[in-house]
């Protein structure tokens, strides 16, 4: 029996290692190596005009390069806003070829994410930019009679003083007896505490 085994296995070895090669057809062509990019939004920390090269933010803090090509317009001051580029990513290197960039004139605190209408759970996870005096700004949760149930407040990674930086808030939710709440995200005047933004 023990003669036998190997002869056995042998086959099933053979038999298994068909089932994980790909068909002739798909085995010769290449994968592709580039997917579209459409619509990738996020806050620049710097760019070099000299490369082409901008890094882009994203809201969750991580970051792209982007390399804007020639004839596309970049504008003078564009390191600190906010832009929605659009074009290609080579997926061995992750970098992106933008043959589109558009400027976004936003207000000082954009949320990303949730959206409004979003199905949530608790912590609630708070994505988006913001260009705040400071990097600070506030927060709170109004239950679905508007009052305010939460409220507190946290910073921006923005690089320095009038640039966009990514915001992250994780918030606990606190219980309220019904299901709809309001997030605001605003920041209080220094000048004389009123909410603006």
């Amino acid at each position: 029996m023990k003669r036998l085994f190997p002869a056995l296995i042998a086959p099933l070895l053979l038999l298994g290692a068909g089932c994980f090669s790909l068909p002739d057809d798909q085995a010769s062509q290449p994968q592709p190596a580039i997917e579209p990019v459409i619509g990738l939004f996020g806050a620049v920390e710097a760019y070099d005009s000299a490369t082409r090269i901008i890094t882009l933010l994203s809201p969750d803090g991580g970051a792209d390069e982007v390399f804007v090509v020639p004839g596309t317009t970049v504008p003078e001051e564009v390191a600190g806003r906010l832009v929605t580029v659009s074009g290609e990513r080579d997926l061995t290197t992750r970098r992106v070829t933008a043959t589109g960039l558009q400027v976004n004139d936003a207000p000082n605190l954009v949320v990303t994410s949730p959206l409004p209408g979003s199905i949530v759970t608790s912590p609630l996870v708070v994505f988006g930019f913001g260009r705040t005096f400071e990097a600070t700004f506030a927060y709170r949760i109004r239950d679905a009679s508007g009052e305010i149930v939460l409220e507190n407040h946290a910073m921006t990674a923005a690089a320095s003083m009038g640039m966009y930086g990514p915001l992250r808030v994780d918030i606990i939710l606190p219980a309220m007896t019904e299901k709809n709440f309001i997030l605001e995200v605003f920041e209080y005047s220094a000048k004389d505490g009123s909410v603006q933004n």
